[in-house]
């Protein structure tokens, strides 16, 4: 993308470590892609060779470095402010795009409404798996895919959520900007959830579109619980009454607590698990 050459919509990609994803990433970008488009990819102090590779192989990229771990949230607001398109598209870097994003951009012109767009995810086996849910009541945070939600079943097109992933998410570029962008108090997991309650706040729906697909790696690590416990008690601090906020908190804790006797356990089975002895070391030290 030439510096001088109108934006139509700006692609922001936050990346720690994620060389493995990236060309994938990018190339399907550039395939399938048809309106005027830049990426922005802000490097969260990655130790792996993804500047090298974006400088030698992807040039056009615009690269924002970070000398320290910002995480997910400040990460994105820092690329959508260096933005120049009317849209902004939040990627993850280990996804794939499988449909024009433009189609996404065209439906925000004509539908005022809509204040964001989420999109099919399908994992690495081309299954379709829960991109978008309902806001953390405290009932739903027992069982975290409760919070989940599949709209296959629903005939439209564009189906009214609660909230979509972060990991594709589009919108008016004011919009992100005028609502605040993401609460850096998170640092990842919640945050999505955090933006999407305040675009509904703001009298926009938030849409999963049926149109719009992409792939997304993804992957399990049990330290991302430590991440999602901590998210969710941000976002019962912000928009829940005392009593709702007391019994996510309560619930929360149940839920963290049991996971931590689970891999106390395992621990003693498998003592040389890096995964497990990350969760731990998270719990106590984190």
């Amino acid at each position: 993308m030439i510096q001088n050459e109108p934006v139509l919509l700006s692609i922001v990609i936050v990346n720690f470590n994620g060389e493995r994803f990236l060309s994938a990433c990018f190339d399907s970008i550039r395939s399938i892609t048809t309106c005027p488009f830049e990426i922005i990819l802000i490097d969260n102090a990655s130790s792996d060779n993804s500047i090298e590779l974006i400088r030698n192989d992807y040039p056009d990229i615009h690269l924002l470095q970070s000398e320290q771990n910002l995480g997910f949230a400040a990460g994105n607001n820092i690329g959508v402010m260096a933005a120049r398109g009317r849209y902004i598209l939040l990627l993850n870097n280990d996804t794939i795009l499988l449909s024009d994003p433009k189609i996404g951009c065209e439906i925000l012109n004509i539908q005022a409404e809509i204040g964001a767009l989420g999109a099919r995810m399908l994992d690495e086996g081309h299954r379709e798996t829960a991109s978008c849910g309902y806001f953390p009541a405290p009932h739903r945070l027992v069982f975290y895919s409760s919070m989940l939600f599949m709209p296959a079943n629903d005939e439209r097109v564009l189906v009214p959520v609660d909230w979509v992933q972060g990991s594709f998410l589009l919108m008016r570029r004011n919009d992100y900007i005028e609502i605040g962008g993401m609460d850096e108090k998170y640092f990842m997991y919640g945050e999505d959830v955090d933006l999407c309650r305040r675009i509904v706040a703001n009298k926009f729906k938030v849409i999963f579109c049926k149109k719009l697909s992409y792939l997304h790696f993804g992957g399990y690590n049990p330290y991302r619980w430590i991440q999602i416990y901590r998210g969710f008690k941000r976002y019962h601090q912000k928009f829940s009454s005392c009593p709702v906020r007391l019994l996510a908190y309560l619930i929360l804790n149940l839920g963290l607590f049991s996971r931590l006797l689970v891999y106390q356990i395992l621990i003693l089975f498998k003592p040389n698990s890096k995964e497990i002895r990350q969760f731990l070391d998270g719990v106590y030290h984190g």
